[in-house]
């Protein structure tokens, strides 16, 4: 069999973190045809400026630290504990740069289409069209594709009956609408995942009423969220702890002294199936769970069941009883 010729050894779509570090280990590698289409205007997948990512109160749900890639090569030291939207997506930026990997980048290019030709010629043919015109359809082919476009890249509103009678504004959170005023609204939010968590924490003053809806009960645990200690800063000009933070978060421990401010973020693992087994052992029985603070001076009913309710007054779990 003769393979084809391709423009492109490779083509990644996508310029998350998947894409850029995928781009990146593949030059190391000596693969330099490389063209990764990011169908936003800048880098960062989900965490670019104006992406979905965007929503208030938008921040990273683990560590900084162990989150971000390459932290010992870059240099970067993340501000707090649980970077925010925009430092995570200033600090893409950066790593693009920092690994000499922007040349290889279209943005504003959708791929509309990745066809693999036959087994004669061995290549794909993937065909992008321009975001903001709409038009300018470009074709292109590689040897290797890779899809690191994410989960999250295309939202879907939920589909209840009635919605097209409402005269309210509707959004998702992934296409925050940033016109829209929620100050003095009674406001319904779906959902109790992370974003949903962020975004409830950051309106809940703001608003007049605050109702979530949910479908499976969730547990809401304390973030206890900080500024970067100085220990962790030195660390970090020590060299090679974000690396060895990473590989710890994995395997549920850490071999370098001197870290008791990070211990707990190496232990979490080990210690949160137990600790659900037993939380879960406690809702099988339980009809009410309550806190001992309120965030929003407002109660919000989660349903559980049609005789039953979870109330709760602030995004912490303190005790049962």
């Amino acid at each position: 069999m003769n393979e084809a010729s391709a423009n492109f050894e490779v083509v990644v779509v996508g310029a998350g973190f998947s894409g850029l570090l995928c781009t990146n280990y593949l030059k190391k590698s000596g693969i330099d045809s490389i063209r990764v289409f990011e169908m936003t205007p800048s880098v960062g997948g989900v965490w670019a400026n104006g992406g979905v990512g965007s929503y208030p109160g938008a921040a990273c749900d683990v560590p900084s630290y162990a989150y971000l890639p390459l932290l010992d090569q870059t240099g970067f030291i993340p501000t707090k504990k649980y970077v925010s939207q925009p430092e995570i997506s200033a600090y893409a930026e950066l790593l693009t740069d920092h690994v000499g990997i922007r040349d290889c980048i279209r943005f504003s290019r959708k791929v509309i289409e990745a066809r693999y030709l036959d087994d004669d010629k061995r290549i794909w043919q993937i065909t992008t069209v321009d975001t903001e015109s709409g038009e300018d359809i470009e074709v292109v082919t590689c040897k290797h594709f890779v899809s690191a476009n994410g989960p999250l890249s295309s939202p879907r509103l939920p589909e209840f009956g009635g919605m097209e009678s409402f005269n309210g504004e509707s959004f998702h959170t992934a296409q925050w609408d940033k016109s829209a005023d929620l100050s003095g609204k009674r406001v319904g939010i779906i959902g109790t995942g992370a974003s949903a968590a962020q975004v409830i924490t950051s309106i809940a003053d703001q608003v007049e009423s605050l109702h979530v809806f949910q479908r499976t009960p969730t547990w809401a645990l304390p973030r206890e969220d900080e500024l970067t200690p100085d220990d962790v800063r030195s660390q970090f000009h020590a060299g090679g702890y974000g690396e060895l933070l990473r590989k710890a978060m994995g395997k549920g421990n850490i071999h370098r002294e001197n870290n008791s401010s990070i211990s707990t973020y190496c232990t979490m693992k080990k210690k949160i199936k137990p600790c659900v087994k037993n939380l879960l052992k406690a809702f099988a029985t339980m009809l009410m769970i309550r806190t001992s603070l309120s965030y929003s001076r407002q109660t919000i009913l989660f349903g559980v069941s049609e005789s039953s309710s979870l109330t709760i007054t602030i995004p912490r779990l303190i005790r049962l009883t």
